[in-house]
């Protein structure tokens, strides 16, 4: 909704030589990284909802490895 995948994949292109740039599609999780059923609507900015843990490890992983 908010990064289609073809945004994601000019940002990719656009940043493949930089070596501390990671990439990750999350299909079925909103801009805010809520996992979600279907294509993201702004409704769902109005539901509370966590952050997806799978994302929280991802980004640990991520900063320990730096």
């Amino acid at each position: 909704y908010q990064v289609t995948k073809e945004d994601f994949e000019i940002y990719r292109k656009g940043l493949s030589g930089h070596k501390n740039a990671v990439f990750q599609w999350y299909d079925d999780m909103s801009h805010l990284y809520i996992r979600g059923k279907g294509k993201a609507t702004p409704a769902e900015y109005e539901k509370a909802g966590y952050v997806d843990k799978e994302v929280i490890d991802a980004l640990a992983k991520w900063i320990l490895e730096q």
